[in-house]
């Protein structure tokens, strides 16, 4: 079985593109932060946060890189220079202002045993450099660096069954475990899998217990927070949720340090791409 990492990044370029004379090179780093969002739930009672679901540029960065556009390259290129970057990098380069919605979202907890909620989100860190021509002098140079969220999430679950304030009774029945990943649309959902005595691999969500069978299972969509189907852009009269799931670790590596699973960098303040993408 192939594992697959934690939270893989992904960069593109530098890459030049000629447009109406200006040269053009752009690259970018696409990587998951964390902002400081740490959720408990204790002993039934739910941990619940409001926080700003957001896609696009910021207000002030896309203000910035439309300036930017419109005294090189010219606001009638953008459209050639945004199709072109989309067909060389893979993803779809809209450059909009920034779009966000706030969102209450609810963690839940079992009756007995607590749970740690940690939520990241996806960000695209570009470099533009625009390189304008100008008669017998060398080309002016103009670079921008705005941030792009993406609109993709991460929740980990960091399950706590042994919390000494809402004891369990001993049920444990495993003899393994190991992480798994959970698709569903745009959001994904990072936690631990028991292995059962008969081999089963199996995972609790929603205070249901689910098997990991080939690599897909169906969820009612009563059974989790609608609050979740909301933020992984699904509509809200859906009845029944398709996971994809890959695994992360095998049952062999059982109890995986959160610091060796959370890898993303806090995303309190923006970044830049490196000079050496």
């Amino acid at each position: 079985m192939t594992y697959i990492k934690p939270f893989e990044e992904r960069s593109f370029g530098p890459q030049e593109y000629e447009i109406d004379g200006v040269k053009v090179v752009h690259s970018f780093r696409e990587h998951w932060i964390r902002g400081n969002r740490r959720i408990p739930a204790r002993c039934g009672i739910s941990g619940d946060f409001e926080f700003q679901n957001s896609r696009g540029i910021s207000f002030s960065e896309m203000s910035s890189l439309e300036s930017t556009i419109e005294g090189t390259v010219g606001v009638e290129a953008l459209a050639s220079l945004k199709s072109s970057i989309t067909e060389k990098s893979g993803v779809e380069f809209t450059l909009t202002r920034e779009e966000s919605e706030k969102i209450t979202l609810s963690c839940p907890a079992k009756d007995c045993g607590s749970a740690i909620y940690h939520l990241y989100q996806l960000v695209r860190d570009h470099r533009l450099e625009f390189h304008k021509p100008r008669f017998l002098r060398s080309p002016s140079l103009a670079m921008e660096t705005p941030r792009e969220f993406v609109g993709e999430y991460d929740f980990h679950i960091d399950n706590i069954p042994d919390d000494p304030d809402c004891p369990c009774p001993v049920t444990d029945r495993r003899i393994g475990a190991g992480w798994v990943r959970l698709m569903l649309n745009r959001l994904r959902i990072t936690a631990e899998y028991n292995q059962l005595p008969d081999g089963r691999l199996q995972i609790e969500l929603g205070g249901r217990s689910y098997d990991l069978l080939n690599d897909s299972m169906t969820v009612a969509a009563s059974s989790i927070p609608r609050s979740w189907i909301e933020l992984a852009g699904l509509p809200n009269d859906v009845r029944e949720l398709d996971f994809k799931f890959k695994l992360l670790s095998d049952p062999g590596n059982a109890f995986i340090a959160t610091s060796s699973i959370i890898i993303p960098e806090d995303g309190s303040s923006s970044s830049t791409p490196s000079q050496d993408l």
